[in-house]
């Protein structure tokens, strides 16, 4: 099936003009909307318009090998994974700050029921590295506390840490 941006990629193909790249760029920019609007499952314009004006420095690179928006859709997706990594990590530096930042654990949201749910469904030692960052304790503290180096406590947090994002989604 031919899709609406294959059709304006010949079009601007046979003959570029501004006219035939403005029917392009639309159809790209609304197929990219789509795909990150799949994938983030929320709209995000300039992620979109991002990936329109990547395709267009790379548009050079378009062999013909497949169909023009098949190359689009895995550059698009591409990109978009890319944009999901890069919040993922952004996300959990910025909740190990918080973390490791705050002394006032209580401000943390359903503070209780969180330690409680959480706590029950972990096992010692990880319960009480858990229980130590949820207190505000640093981690040196904690280290001391299960008799493991520094460097051992950080590999068992983010290995928890991960383990624990999985669970909560």
């Amino acid at each position: 099936m031919i899709q609406p941006e294959d059709i304006a990629f010949a079009a601007w193909k046979a003959q570029p003009s501004a006219k035939t790249e403005g029917a392009l760029y639309k159809e790209l920019h609304r197929f990219a909307s789509i795909l990150v609007w799949k994938r983030l499952g929320r709209r995000d314009p300039e992620l979109a318009t991002n990936i329109v004006h990547q395709a267009f420095e790379k548009i050079k690179q378009f062999r013909g090998d497949s169909a023009f928006s098949t190359w689009f859709y895995k550059l698009a997706f591409n990109m978009i994974g890319h944009e999901i990594r890069r919040v993922k990590k952004l996300a959990m530096q910025t909740s190990d700050e918080f973390l490791e930042n705050s002394p006032d654990s209580s401000r943390l949201p359903d503070r209780e029921l969180l330690t409680k749910e959480l706590l029950a469904s972990i096992e010692e030692p990880e319960r009480t590295i858990l229980r130590g960052r949820l207190d505000g304790r640093n981690r040196e503290e904690v280290a001391k506390e299960l008799g493991v180096s520094l460097e051992t406590l950080k590999s068992k947090w983010r290995k928890l840490r991960s383990r624990l994002t999985k669970k909560l989604g």
